[in-house]
């Protein structure tokens, strides 16, 4: 499924207009929901008898401030790219 380059257009134009911060803040919610939700299912699969051990929430914990850290720097990283791909004085509706 591709998206049209219009709709990714008024996408961005939506998310420059609420802003950097918020968007940065948005992208790192992100990270956390698959520290969250994703490491431990996946660990449920893994150890079905011994789940959550106290090693896997030192892991765990061990882990939130890297995602965290990925999270901020994915949003910066996607948003010099549309800035890239949708310079501001080329928008036409």
């Amino acid at each position: 499924m591709t998206i049209s380059k219009h709709t990714e257009e008024t996408y961005w134009l939506h998310i420059k207009l609420q802003g950097k911060r918020r968007f940065r803040f948005r992208t790192t919610l992100g990270s956390i929901f698959v520290w969250l939700i994703v490491l431990p299912v996946a660990e449920l699969f893994r150890h079905q008898e011994h789940a959550f051990s106290a090693q896997f929430f030192v892991i765990w914990l061990v882990l939130l401030p890297i995602f965290l850290f990925e999270g901020y720097l994915r949003a910066g990283w996607l948003w010099k790219d549309f800035e890239k791909k949708f310079p501001q004085d080329t928008y036409h509706p």
